[in-house]
C-alpha cells in the first residue's frame, strides 16, 4: 500500500483528531459536494476558484485569518500542514466548526495563488484522491521520472556483491556461497540484470506493483536465462508488504535488496518490512541491502512539508521520507539489525534529467 494512504492517516492523529478514517471521509465528502473533483494542475485553478464561495462558509473568519498565511507559514517559517491542522482544531467553535475540507482546499487556494500551483496540486492529490491508482502514475509523461527506461544497474548493485565477495573471501562463511535474492520494487529488472551477473546468484524473485514493468522485466531477462537455465527467476505483482506477509517462512533467501521504495512507506510500515525481512533471512547469515533518499536529496524540501522536518508531499503528490544518516541508522538498530556497513552517495538520478541525488547505501543483517 502507498505511504499515502496511511500517512493522510498519520497526518490527522498528528494534528489531534481521534478518528483519522472519519476525516478523510469528510475531506472527500466535501470534494465532492462543492465540486473539486479529482483533476490535474491545469484544472486545479478554474476548481479551486468555483469554490470560493462554498470554502468560506465551510470556514468562518478565525479559521480564514489562521489561514491567510499559509503559503508563508509553510515555505517561510518551517511550518507543516499537521501543525496548520492542530491550530485550526484549537481555535475553532461551536459557531464554526473545524471543517477540514475548508481547511484543506483553503490551504491549496492559499499555494496556488501565492504562485505555488505545483504544490496546490500535490497537496490536493495527496488529501483527495484517495483512490488513485499509483501504478498508473509510472505511465504519465513527465511524471514517471523514466523508471520504465532501460538504464544501467544502480551503484548499490556493485557495492552488494563486491561486499559479499569480501565476506566469502575473508571470513570462509559457506551461508553465501549461494546467493538467494528476493527484490522489494523490482521494476523492468535494471538492478536484477545487474544482480544475477554474479554466478554466486543462484535464485531470484522480484516483487512489484506495475504488471508493465514486469513484463518489461521478463523480456529483459530472457537472453540471461537462456545462457544461464540453472538460475531460478521469478517475479509476484502485488504490494510488496503483502506479498512478504504471505511468503512461506520456509522459502529461505539470504539476501533481501531494495532500491529507491522503501521511502513510500510509513513508519509501521517499514517496521512490518524490517520484520518480515528478518522471517526469510537465514539467520546469522542474511543481508537486507537497501538504497533510499536521503536528506539533501534533490526531493527533500520539493512540494509541501507533511509533518516532521523530513516528510514532504513531493510534486507528484506522493509522500516520502527523507532521513539524516543518523535518524535512518537508529531506524535499522531499533528493527533489530546490525548495520554493516553504511555510506552516503552521490551519484547521478534517474529521479530527474541531469541531476545528481543523494542515497543511503545500507546493508544490515538480523541481529542474532
Amino acid at each position: 500500500m502507498p505511504a499515502n494512504f496511511t500517512r493522510r492517516r498519520d497526518l490527522f492523529l498528528d494534528a489531534g483528531l481521534d478518528d483519522p478514517e472519519a476525516a478523510i471521509a469528510q475531506i472527500r465528502e466535501d470534494a465532492d459536494a462543492i465540486g473539486l473533483a479529482d483533476g490535474d494542475a491545469s484544472t486545479i485553478a478554474d476548481k479551486l476558484r468555483a469554490t470560493q464561495h462554498a470554502r468560506s462558509d465551510l470556514l468562518g473568519p478565525v479559521l480564514d485569518r489562521l489561514l491567510a498565511d499559509a503559503s508563508e507559514w509553510l515555505f517561510d517559517r518551517g511550518g507543516d500542514l499537521a501543525t496548520i491542522l492542530w491550530h485550526a482544531r484549537r481555535l475553532a467553535s461551536d459557531n464554526h466548526p473545524c471543517h477540514l475540507g475548508g481547511i484543506a482546499f483553503t490551504i491549496a487556494h492559499r499555494l496556488f495563488t501565492s504562485g505555488r500551483e505545483r504544490e496546490a496540486a500535490a497537496l490536493l492529490r495527496f488529501l483527495v484522491e484517495v483512490e488513485f491508482d499509483w501504478g498508473d502514475l509510472y505511465q504519465q509523461p513527465g511524471v514517471a521520472y523514466e523508471f520504465f527506461k532501460a538504464r544501467e544497474p544502480n551503484p548499490l548493485v556493485w557495492e552488494l556483491l563486491k561486499y559479499i565477495e569480501r565476506r566469502v573471501n575473508e571470513t570462509a562463511e559457506r551461508g553465501l556461497d549461494q546467493v538467494r535474492i528476493l527484490e522489494l520494487g523490482c521494476g523492468t529488472g535494471n538492478d536484477a540484470l545487474g544482480l544475477v551477473s554474479s554466478e554466486r546468484v543462484v535464485a531470484y524473485r522480484g516483487i512489484d506493483i506495475s504488471e508493465s514493468a514486469l513484463d518489461s522485466h521478463r523480456q529483459r531477462m530472457k537472453p540471461v536465462l537462456a545462457a544461464r537455465p540453472e538460475l531460478h527467476h521469478d517475479l509476484t505483482r502485488g504490494d510488496l508488504v503483502s506479498v512478504l506477509r504471505s511468503q512461506p517462512v520456509q522459502d529461505r533467501f539470504n539476501v533481501a535488496y531494495s532500491y529507491s521504495s522503501l521511502h513510500y512507506f510509513n513508519s509501521g510500515e517499514l517496521r512490518e518490512i524490517f520484520d518480515l525481512a528478518r522471517r526469510i533471512l537465514e539467520p546469522g547469515v542474511g543481508l537486507f541491502a537497501f538504497g533510499i533518499k536521503g536528506h539533501a536529496s534533490i526531493w527533500d524540501g520539493q512540494g509541501v512539508p507533511l509533518y516532521r522536518p523530513d516528510v514532504w508531499v513531493n510534486l507528484d503528490g506522493q509522500s516520502r521520507w527523507f532521513p539524516s544518516k543518523t535518524a535512518l541508522a537508529d531506524m535499522i538498530v531499533r528493527h533489530g539489525y546490525e548495520i554493516r556497513f553504511h555510506e552516503l552517495h552521490d551519484h547521478w538520478s534517474y529521479s530527474e534529467r541531469g541531476e545528481r541525488d543523494v542515497f543511503h547505501f545500507v546493508v544490515c543483517s538480523p541481529r542474532k
